[in-house]
């Protein structure tokens, strides 16, 4: 008989697996939740070297489908998929109600497999039906929070700020409910949120004028390497006209032949040091007027 070991060992399982408290409130009925679930079969499925796996995965009509696996630890296994109705699928219009109807897919199967009750006869729907009330809920808090000067943009930032648990209707409810503890939340978060805003505009502000200044010494740097190299400039110009006035001085006169003894001394006339070291020893220029006289009559 195929799978005798493991169908030998679901039996003996039988008489551990009880039905499961129901601990949570639901939408008007109680159920023990998954975590609970696999908390109570995980321990007896291991006595009896059994073990539960599930995948997620698609049917041949493209639902979502969860496959519930029971294995034996001599390598037999038993399966079933359990397909989401395509009713909760079309409701389950955000991750949040998807994963509530994948949980719920999954509870059931586990329950199922395993022959065992943890909540009371319910359809899947009002699980999502309490999801759509709570998104409901939600945007009625927003619109009552907005009418009493919250932007609409700092509404969420509101709620997280109220500590309130978004995800329980009856706490949203008794939040509008009790207008004399909202209005000082309100008042508060506004004077937080100014207070917050000013901050920022000062930063915004200090950050602007530290630009400026930056823009400014730049402008100002750029502004004194000009006038720098506009004197280095006119330095280097009067030099030169002091050099060929110290050459005329000694005898060469003819502009050409000023320039030709220039090269002749391989003066740099672009060179400010150059220029003065000859101005300051006009020997030099003595000198080198009669090597040059010299090299020019040989």
């Amino acid at each position: 008989m195929e799978n005798k070991s493991i169908y030998e060992s679901i039996i003996n399982a039988q008489d551990d697996l009880k039905n499961i408290e129901r601990s949570k409130d639901g939408y008007g009925y109680k159920y023990a939740p998954l975590e609970k679930v696999i908390e109570h079969v995980k321990p007896i499925l291991k006595d009896h070297g059994l073990a539960i796996m599930q995948f997620l995965g698609n049917d041949e009509n493209g639902s979502v489908s969860v496959e519930t696996r029971l294995i034996h630890i001599s390598g037999e296994s038993l399966a079933s998929t359990f397909s989401l109705p395509p009713t909760a699928l079309k409701q389950a219009n955000d991750a949040q109600k998807m994963g509530a109807s994948i949980t719920y897919a999954r509870r059931y199967a586990l329950m199922a497999i395993l022959n065992i009750s943890a909540d009371e006869d319910v359809d899947a729907s009002l699980e999502l039906k309490r999801l759509n009330e709570l998104d409901a809920i939600k945007k009625v808090v927003a619109q009552y929070v907005s009418k009493r000067g919250i932007d609409k943009k700092d509404v969420k930032q509101f709620m997280l700020s109220t500590q309130v648990n978004l995800n329980d209707i009856q706490s949203l409810t008794d939040l509008i409910v009790d207008s004399e503890k909202l209005q000082p939340m309100i008042d508060e978060f506004k004077k937080n949120l100014r207070k917050s805003n000013i901050e920022e505009e000062i930063k915004g502000t200090i950050e602007a004028t530290k630009k400026i200044q930056e823009g400014a010494n730049k402008i100002l740097e750029d502004k004194k390497k000009d006038m720098s190299d506009s004197k280095t400039v006119v330095s280097v110009s009067v030099l030169q006209e002091n050099l060929l006035s110290l050459i005329k001085e000694h005898g060469i006169t003819k502009v050409e032949n000023i320039y030709d003894y220039i090269d002749f001394l391989e003066i740099d006339l672009t060179n400010e040091k150059s220029l003065r070291y000859y101005l300051n020893n006009p020997d030099e220029i003595k000198s080198g007027i009669q090597n040059y006289i010299l090299a020019k009559n040989s």
